[in-house]
């Protein structure tokens, strides 16, 4: 059972905002990447999509709608709360252009909780070992 990393949601919304959004297309990647690991099949292919969504911004809407439904699935198997947000996120995105913000604070969240379901409650990061 794959196990991935904890971050901090405000940590990566701050570093995302200073870096210009390259650190935001770095956690693109590895939110694509946890995604697969945790469904144990590739649902997304995180160097495609990426690339395509530098070269087309509008692509990333796609693999948030991707990681949208991968994610509840995860957290339906694990037993941890989380909705649907898509339609939420392009909504806020186009009224007050802060959708991609929520986004990222809503997936970095439930990540961490699942991941720490699987890790048996306890927070897991695996550079610290």
């Amino acid at each position: 059972m794959y196990i991935g990393m904890t971050r901090s949601p405000f940590v990566v919304i701050l570093l995302s905002i200073v870096t210009c959004g390259i650190y935001a297309l770095f956690w693109y990647y590895t939110i694509m990447k946890d995604l697969n690991l945790a469904l144990g099949e590739e649902r997304i292919n995180p160097v495609l999509f990426l690339v395509l969504g530098i070269l087309c911004g509008p692509v990333f809407w796609y693999v948030l709608y991707v990681m949208d439904k991968g994610l509840l699935e995860i957290a339906r198997n694990e037993g941890v709360n989380y909705s649907e947000n898509f339609i939420l996120w392009l909504l806020l995105t186009f009224i007050f252009g802060i959708g991609s913000f929520v986004a990222m604070y809503q997936i970095t969240c439930a990540y961490n909780e699942i991941w720490a379901r699987r890790n048996g409650g306890v927070d897991y990061d695996p550079q610290r070992q």
